[in-house]
């Protein structure tokens, strides 16, 4: 909570106005260096009225008591000292509204860091919501935080789910990401994830029995729903299959194509890391589907002006219905009904793409 001063008040002036900024790290700053600086010197005060016949703690202690107000007995006699009945008298009025402002700030902070955060997450709610065709990323763990970290890059719309406090914080270091605290084999979690709208799920829990329910779970409640999931056994990957996985991803696979990938074909690795690792912009492979919607259905590749109109080059493409790619297709090669275009180039220009659904490759 922080109350507007008119600008004619904001300098300085005698009426005692106490300036509260915005930012609850500075009021509580405030608070406590002018709630130290009260103790500070009341101690001082007390040392030096009483003409140093009283060691410091004492002095503290006549401090801390006066301003808290306890009832207890004056530990310094204040009938040899009238000058130190003044100042406790001055203490007391002062101090004590020092002591409630101090003591409210930091009331008032508390409780506006709460509201502040449920605000936040019920905002947060709303949003999710209203995604559509997002990706949802269930576990955050070292493989879930580069998922993360690559949709983010590509500008992709997306909701991470993970049970661990430590891991959603980290997730959030990485930017500002739509997120949910909970177990991703809940029902509930992943309904208010948006699992009926989404494009695609990652299951990258640390269990295989859980990545196996989770699995299930999402396939029943979105049938549609592209489901890529982590595996590392072979039996398992069977059951993953059965479960509803369209693409199981081997960490230890991956890893030993990456190594002999060094070995053969070191400058492709490098070029591909490059891409990757670029920070200045957004440039990947990535797939248009060319629906009946599409202003592209019917035409060659040639009168599309892809090429031109968005600087994106046409690798390859895949016919409705095939598992094989036609790779640098002609450009008089006519676009139809299912098709689907891998091409290179700057992530936004192909959500540009009117009429067009893209999805990171």
């Amino acid at each position: 909570m922080s109350w507007e001063i008119p600008q004619k008040l904001t300098g300085p002036c005698s009426l005692g106005i106490v300036i509260v900024p915005d930012r609850p790290e500075k009021r509580l700053a405030i608070a406590l260096v002018l709630m130290a600086a009260t103790v500070l010197i009341g101690t001082v005060m007390y040392k030096a009225l009483t003409e140093n016949r009283y060691d410091w703690l004492t002095c503290l202690y006549m401090t801390v008591i006066t301003l808290a107000t306890v009832g207890y007995g004056e530990v310094i006699d204040t009938s040899q000292f009238p000058a130190v009945r003044i100042f406790t008298i001055a203490l007391i009025l002062f101090g004590m509204g020092i002591l409630l402002y101090s003591v409210s700030t930091v009331t008032s902070i508390m409780v506006e860091t709460d509201l502040r955060e449920v605000f936040k997450r019920r905002k947060m709610i709303k949003d999710i919501k209203l995604l559509r065709r997002h990706f949802i990323v269930c576990g955050a763990g070292a493989t879930g935080a580069c998922i993360v970290s690559e949709l983010m890059k590509t500008g992709t719309d997306f909701v991470v789910i993970d049970r661990d406090p430590d891991r959603i914080e980290a997730a959030r270091q990485l930017g500002d990401v739509f997120y949910i605290l909970g177990d991703a084999t809940d029902d509930h979690v992943l309904i208010n994830a948006g699992i009926d709208h989404a494009a695609g799920l990652a299951a990258t829990l640390s269990s295989e029995k859980d990545n196996l329910y989770l699995t299930l779970t999402a396939r029943q409640l979105n049938p549609s729903l592209r489901i890529v999931t982590r595996g590392l056994d072979q039996s398992v990957d069977r059951k993953l299959r059965k479960a509803g996985a369209d693409a199981i991803v081997s960490p230890a696979h991956i890893g030993g194509l990456r190594m002999a990938s060094e070995l053969i074909r070191p400058s492709v690795v490098s070029f591909l890391d490059t891409m990757l690792r670029d920070t200045t912009g957004a440039i990947r492979f990535e797939e248009v589907r060319i629906t009946p919607e599409s202003r592209f259905i019917n035409q060659t590749i040639k009168s599309t002006r892809i090429r031109d109109d968005s600087n994106l080059l046409i690798v390859a493409l895949r016919e409705s219905g095939s598992q094989s790619f036609i790779y640098n297709p002609s450009a008089d090669t006519t676009l139809t009904d299912g098709m689907t275009l891998i091409v290179l180039g700057d992530s936004a220009r192909v959500r540009e793409l009117t009429g067009v659904s893209t999805s990171s490759g």
